[in-house]
């Protein structure tokens, strides 16, 4: 099963099944950790499995939430970081990628905003001196999703999103998914200049039309879709839109998460490099709530 594939799979669970994981999908999670990505060496992440998360939940009504709901899971990992920008962005980044290594089992995942950490780790029993900057639910989802791929209509009766990248002709089957105002992956797009809008058929000659697509997609706080790319001098700069309401770790989160993301969808386009995740600039000046937050090299 290749990553792609896994990114088109990956949907959040906010509905659990009332029993707990099998010994088996659970050895097979703490296999993961075998081998994660070596940037977990150096970022100053950990993630506690917690056991119990049905009796956890309703102590942490209030503390933390998906939209402000708690959501009761029959475990959860404890997502720790160091208090600084460059080890939540690589908590977001190793957090989504442990969930897509692990829907290879079918096995439900969702990111809870953790909104008063140390009342959260008061009642988790945990005396780390680093900060917990999220949960992560994790059990058997209570049903099936009903939307066949990504490629299902992005609002009910509407064209599907192919239609709206420009090929006009594609006639898919599949199941409508729930209402979204998705950008198009021009919106998302820029050559050297960030006032840039290019077309569609500028972004297919760069190869770039597959990963950013699939950027659409990927989770972020709100569903506020705040990628943007800028395409330079062999690099591609990754761009927030970060408004004043969203914490600075739910921020960072998402850059990670996102970067995650693009990196596979690069991967699968045959681009290869590396992310750079700090000592970021760019000569010119963004407009307000507008951030870089990765670099990528290829």
């Amino acid at each position: 099963m290749n990553d792609m594939y896994l990114v088109e799979k990956r949907h959040s669970t906010r509905d659990f099944k009332h029993y707990p994981l099998t010994d088996e999908d659970k050895r097979y999670l703490d296999g993961l950790w075998e081998s994660p990505p070596d940037l977990i060496k150096t970022s100053g992440v950990e993630f506690k499995f917690i056991e119990d998360g049905f009796n956890l939940a309703p102590k942490l009504e209030g503390l933390a939430g998906y939209f402000g709901i708690m959501i009761h899971a029959p475990h959860y990992y404890a997502v720790y970081a160091d208090a600084h920008d460059l080890s939540y962005k690589l908590a977001g980044y190793i957090g989504e990628w442990f969930i897509l290594k692990a829907i290879k089992r079918d096995i439900g995942f969702c990111w809870i905003e953790v909104k008063e950490p140390e009342s959260v780790k008061v009642n988790l029993g945990h005396h780390s001196p680093k900060e917990i900057v999220a949960l992560i639910a994790i059990g058997y989802p209570k049903r099936e999703f009903k939307q066949s791929t990504i490629y299902a209509s992005s609002r009910p009766g509407n064209l599907s999103t192919l239609t709206e990248l420009g090929y006009p002709n594609i006639d898919l089957q599949a199941d409508p998914g729930p209402a979204r105002a998705h950008k198009s992956i021009m919106e998302m797009t820029h050559f050297e200049s960030f006032d840039d809008v290019p077309s569609l058929n500028k972004i297919e000659q760069y190869g770039l039309n597959r990963p950013i697509f699939y950027m659409r997609y990927a989770p972020s706080y709100k569903n506020l879709q705040p990628w943007h790319f800028l395409i330079r001098s062999g690099n591609i700069y990754m761009i927030m839109h970060q408004p004043d309401f969203v914490p600075e770790s739910i921020k960072c989160l998402d850059a990670g998460i996102g970067m995650l993301y693009f990196e596979v969808g690069l991967n699968s386009s045959g681009f290869s490099g590396h992310w750079q995740f700090d000592n970021l600039s760019l000569p010119e000046a963004l407009p307000p709530n507008y951030k870089i937050v990765g670099k990528y090299h290829y």
